[in-house]
């Protein structure tokens, strides 16, 4: 697992890599999210079909770039607001997720809430992900 952090706010990237591999399959850039915000994630992820290798413990079909916003505060909520094309997004309480089905360049919008733990405020953000799918490990 990755951690990235910036302006306060981490996110991290769960990904289908081990310290023994060199192949990365899912990386993402940093976001900074904050309340009334739209930011803009490069991702890059490698095509769904391309098989994952084992990892001891885990189910070896792993296509899913997973992004954790866990550092928010509490309840967080999130919904789809535009849909990927040649793949799949979602959004699961303080994840963030993606599935390329198809090589080439794609793009989904979310739209996330929380509250703010200092004064339990909510807060809403849009989150546009750019995603490059490649097909093979980077």
């Amino acid at each position: 697992m990755k951690f990235l952090r910036s302006a306060g706010i981490a996110f991290s990237l769960i990904s289908s890599v081990t310290s023994a591999e060199a192949a990365s399959y899912c990386w993402s850039d940093p976001g900074k999210m904050f309340d009334g915000g739209t930011t803009t994630i490069s991702l890059k992820i490698v095509v769904s079909s391309v098989k994952r290798p084992h990892i001891p413990g885990l189910n070896d079909n792993r296509p899913w770039c997973i992004m954790s916003w866990s550092s928010l505060g509490g309840n967080m909520g999130g919904k789809i607001i535009q849909k990927a094309k040649l793949g799949e997004g979602r959004v699961v309480g303080y994840k963030t997720m993606y599935k390329g089905d198809k090589i080439g360049h794609d793009s989904f919008k979310a739209e996330v809430q929380w509250v703010r733990g200092s004064d339990n405020k909510m807060q809403k953000a849009t989150l546009i992900y750019e995603i490059d799918i490649v097909s093979d490990p980077f």
